[in-house]
């Protein structure tokens, strides 16, 4: 969600990018993207990953099925979802946190890895 909040911050979300804050309710979320008709979309999410906290991975959607998740539904049956209602390519980048308990504060590798994706994101 830092990820999203930063960029609508920056004024990242316009007529060509749409930033959603899908929180735990990503099937809330669903619908608007697939109206909102994407060439790509792209899932930023904390996933546990070989490596410390703040590892980024840019991932093909279908493989966030295999990953375990809070999400329901996964982000692998959303990606295949948007997929099949718009023809659209769906990525994750994940992040690896230092802590995977239920509202954990973000860490400072978390920080680190959230400006580096929003500086990456506004050169797009």
């Amino acid at each position: 969600m830092a990820v999203a909040e930063r960029l609508v911050a920056v004024g990242r979300d316009d007529a060509s990018t749409r930033v959603v804050v899908a929180g735990h309710a990503l099937e809330n979320c669903l619908g608007p993207i697939a109206r909102f008709n994407p060439a790509v979309v792209l899932f930023v999410d904390a996933a546990a990953l070989d490596g410390p906290a703040g590892t980024i991975r840019l991932l093909e959607a279908t493989d966030a099925a295999e990953m375990p998740g809070t999400h329901t539904p996964s982000l692998g049956v959303a990606a295949r979802y948007l997929a099949a209602e718009t023809g659209c390519s769906v990525y994750l980048l994940a992040v690896s946190p230092a802590d995977t308990s239920f509202d954990a504060a973000l860490s400072s590798a978390g920080d680190a890895a959230v400006e580096t994706i929003v500086e990456a994101l506004m050169q797009v």
